[in-house]
């Protein structure tokens, strides 16, 4: 019987390549908290990634629940010295509803940037502005297109509304909704593009819906 034998070597140096770096603005001291939503956004001054979530500093600067990184800096979505957000950002869209791209901003806030803004905001690059009338608690936000042209859906409270760019449109509603929706994503599922929406809950309308279901512009 042939022998094997088995070297262990200890203390090898890795390649560099193979040794994880981080930098600024990735690992601490970058956000305070946690991030909950993230998008790329051209506000007129070049691409960055937009944040969203619970955190009040990024890289010692003050942000308040959202923030912008250009590759090299954290900045402040707003005017230095805002308060940005008084609670949480949960979700992040980028939606022209005619007047051009803007950033759409939802969640669990009653203020942003000193302005009385209930669950919804837009940020056009230079000011926040309320979005129609206000929402309730704001889980989640898709663009969906059902034929009759792009729409900013809002998973909020506990139903699933549209905006067109004038005003929120009840798609489905509570009590039908026995808990809140949490994701939105649109899907061709070989019938066409629909809204899938998920949570945890319970859709009793025409038939059960249970976690996740779609919508199509008419019918769940």
């Amino acid at each position: 019987m042939r022998s094997i034998t088995i070297s262990l070597f200890i203390g090898l140096s890795l390649p560099a390549t193979l040794i994880a770096q981080f930098q600024p603005g990735y690992a601490r001291p970058g956000l305070d908290g946690r991030i909950e939503a993230a998008v790329p956004f051209d506000d007129g001054g070049g691409a960055a990634l937009y944040v969203g979530g619970v955190f009040s500093f990024a890289d010692g600067v003050a942000v308040d629940g959202i923030a912008r990184w250009d590759g090299e800096v954290w900045t402040p979505v707003g005017e230095v010295g805002d308060p940005a957000i008084d609670t949480e950002v949960r979700a992040l869209a980028v939606f022209d509803d005619g007047s051009g791209p803007a950033l759409y901003a939802g969640g669990e806030f009653t203020e942003i940037a000193g302005l009385p803004i209930e669950g919804i905001a837009r940020w056009d690059g230079s000011s926040w502005s309320a979005v129609g009338d206000e929402l309730e608690l704001v889980n989640a936000l898709e663009i969906y297109d059902d034929g009759s042209g792009p729409a900013l859906y809002a998973a909020a409270g506990r139903g699933l509304v549209s905006w067109d760019g004038t005003e929120w449109v009840d798609e489905i509603v509570a009590p039908f909704f026995s808990n809140s929706v949490l994701a939105l994503a649109v899907y061709d599922d070989g019938g066409g593009d629909k809204l899938f929406f998920g949570g945890n809950f319970v859709l009793t309308e025409d038939v059960q819906i249970v976690s996740i279901g779609s919508w199509d512009g008419t019918t769940a």
